[in-house]
């Protein structure tokens, strides 16, 4: 890895040794009176205007919850009626100033999977009128994959929900269930529908890959403001479904984005020439600037390769950030690669890890070990800022063996959830910084109670998690010590301002001690936006009660 950025790193350092903790005159929290929990798997977290609403999923129960975020009083929780027996949970979303709930439904006589809307009376909670038919598909479709896109809410069971950046069109995509499994010759069929935020479908189709399934793996979908849908897909360049090298070294696939026409039959295809390197993740995105965007995290060949993303993959080690632009015509354009420089992998590390990356960054071989992209802001100038995080996971296993002469086996998983990066390129193209974040957590669950969120306030990028009680007054140049989940913890954030990338630390309560009670249950997905100074937590505090917990930010 060379030395190229050396003069953003020069800015780095100073920033993060010096930032203070801070104090609570950057933050004050208040929480809710306790109310009834409700033992959910799904739970999702919506906010409008004054309010917030909780849609929460008890087996085939939709139970709906609307709180005023002034005073975190409780208005009402009800329960959903007139949903079919057998109805799938698909998906929650605020489209036009409105409250729909989404849901899908197997007609097995006929071999129909159909999907329907619900439109959510924000001041009652209970639905208006009849469920609406958006449409059916013949034949069953495959499970879906939660999509990356800017404005997309959540999707659960067999349809991807897509948002244009000015949320003015909709896309629902599905993929159909091959009629042989894991045929050399099958050719996926995608079927996408458009419409627009009243719901009313502008154009449909279902389009056959112009590739074998065994030849291309889809990768990400996007809407543009037009509600033309885009596939970012790679192909492969010969006989294998995995990525690897060539007898030359070289990668055995390359990077096609693909325009369905909602005119014609025809698919426009643009070609991405990533070279040698060997891309792990990467994601498409509408830009406001009428273009689309691809990033995503690369490696250059000499650590193992890993698989597209995945949600962790231990092998998925990271040389740098890559972006590319492409014009609605399909012209690619600004390719760039930005690789993480030496000085950023040393940071808060032993100096024997330093000296060890030092040693690789000579070969070319020093990287960033499990690097995971999990958000991507394009900001209205059409900058971007991409945060990641260090995710893995070990499993040990051992073999005992027993009086009688026979051995048991024992295997135990632990989940590690560490350091994070934080990177802005700005409008034309250059990194305008790029952070390292100390963070070290581990849980023995997996990775609900741990990792972090991401919120966005005050022209500034907050990662907030569940931190040590000794990193309370830690400075930003120390190693912090490990978060065991389950062993209590300080709800903590970095705060990283978005002009200069500096960066300050808030420690904001003691999950012990918020306002003189113990809460429990933390997980980062329970967090949530209110505002553009304010975000809520729920958690749990025993004897069968949830809490909420706002916190406000201060302006400056």
């Amino acid at each position: 890895m060379k030395k190229t950025l050396l003069l953003s790193i020069i800015a780095i350092i100073p920033f993060l040794v010096f930032s203070q903790i801070s104090t609570s005159k950057d933050f004050s929290y208040t929480t809710s009176n306790p109310y009834k929990v409700i033992d959910s798997q799904t739970k999702i977290y919506l906010s409008y205007k004054s309010d917030i609403y909780m849609i929460k999923k008890v087996k085939k129960i939709i139970i709906i919850q609307k709180f005023n975020s002034e005073t975190l009083e409780e208005i009402y929780r009800k329960e959903a009626v007139g949903l079919p027996e057998n109805f799938t949970f698909e998906n929650v979303a605020i489209i036009n100033n409105k409250l729909y709930f989404f849901y899908s439904l197997w007609d097995k006589e006929n071999q129909l999977e159909q999907l329907f809307s619900r439109e959510i009376d924000f001041e009652i909670g209970d639905f208006v009128g009849e469920a609406k038919f958006l449409f059916k598909v013949n034949g069953k479709v495959t499970d879906a994959i939660p999509s990356s896109g800017v404005n997309f809410t959540y999707t659960y069971d067999k349809f991807n929900f897509n948002f244009s950046y000015d949320s003015t069109k909709i896309m629902v995509q599905y993929r159909k269930k091959p009629e042989i499994k894991k045929d050399a010759l099958n050719y996926d069929v995608i079927g996408f529908y458009v419409f627009d935020n009243n719901l009313e479908q502008l154009w449909n189709k279902e389009v056959k890959m112009p590739y074998t399934e065994k030849k291309m793996d889809n990768i990400d979908y996007a809407i543009d403001a037009e509600g033309n849908p885009y596939i970012l897909s790679i192909v492969y360049d010969d006989n294998s479904s995995k990525m690897k090298k060539n007898k030359e070294g070289e990668a055995n696939y390359h990077v096609e984005l693909l325009r369905v026409n909602s005119t014609s039959d025809d698919i426009d295809k643009a070609s991405v020439d990533v070279g040698n390197n060997f891309i792990n993740k990467i994601y498409l995105y509408e830009s406001p600037k009428n273009y689309m965007v691809c990033a995503g995290l690369y490696n250059n060949g000499s650590a193992k390769i890993g698989f597209f993303n995945s949600y962790v993959d231990n092998d998925a080690n990271t040389d740098g950030i890559f972006i590319f632009k492409a014009r609605k015509e399909g012209e690619i354009f600004d390719l760039a690669f930005y690789e993480i420089p030496v000085e950023v992998l040393n940071q808060y590390e032993k100096l024997s890890t330093q000296k060890k990356n030092d040693k690789k960054d000579k070969k070319g071989k020093a990287d960033f070990a499990n690097l995971e992209l999990h958000n991507m802001i394009i900001g209205a100038d059409g900058s971007i800022v991409l945060v990641g995080e260090q995710l893995y996971s070990v499993t040990t296993t051992t073999v005992t063996s027993s009086p009688q002469g026979g051995t048991s086996t024992h295997s135990k998983t632990t989940y590690y959830a560490n350091d994070m990066l934080v990177t802005k390129i700005d409008s034309s193209g250059k990194m305008a910084w790029m952070r390292k974040l100390p963070k070290k957590q581990l849980s023995a669950k997996g990775f609900n109670s741990i990792s972090f969120k991401y919120i966005n306030a005050n022209d500034a990028h907050y990662v907030v998690f569940l931190d040590n009680l000794k990193n309370m007054n830690l400075s930003l140049n120390k190693r912090p010590a490990q978060h065991v989940d389950g062993k209590g913890g300080f709800l903590t954030a970095y705060k990283v301002d978005d002009t200069n990338g500096e960066v300050a630390k808030l420690s904001l309560f003691d999950i012990k001690n918020v306002n003189g009670t113990e809460v429990y249950q933390f997980s980062p997905h329970r967090i949530f936006s209110i505002s553009p100074t304010e975000f809520a937590v729920e958690v749990y505090k025993k004897k069968k009660e949830d809490v909420l917990i706002k916190i406000t930010l201060g302006s400056e």
